[in-house]
């Protein structure tokens, strides 16, 4: 997912700077024919309205590609916390075991170990 992010957001980087530079010369050219009185002014002012859709549609792709990588930093976030939280925890019969070898080694009474106990059954 941030793969394609990145990908998205580099691809619509690019296609909105390709936009601006050719704009940018389609502007200047556009002026440069409306100062000196040239008929071709018109096709300049055309091609400034082409540039501007690969601008809009370059800041989209951008756009989305941005939303897609957070997104993807988000979900691969949860997900090691998820893990974390699980290694944690460890698995019920483990915790009882670990437990049983508190109480043999005389570190808890009896009564400790019968309350912990049911606080890790009550728990799955």
């Amino acid at each position: 997912m941030k793969i394609i992010g990145a990908v998205g957001t580099v691809a619509g980087a690019g296609v909105t700077i390709y936009g601006v530079s050719k704009y940018k010369s389609a502007n200047l050219m556009y002026k440069t024919c409306m100062a000196v009185g040239v008929k071709s002014a018109d096709i300049w002012s055309r091609r400034m309205s082409d540039y501007e859709v690969y601008i809009i549609v370059g800041a989209i792709v951008l756009l989305i590609g941005a939303i897609v990588l957070i997104a993807g930093f988000l979900v691969q976030g949860k997900q090691n916390q998820f893990t974390v939280s699980q290694e944690k925890e460890g698995s019920t019969s483990e915790k009882l075991a670990e437990l049983q070898k508190m109480q043999s080694a005389n570190l808890i009474s009896q009564d400790e170990y019968e309350r912990k106990r049911k606080e890790i059954i009550d728990k799955m």
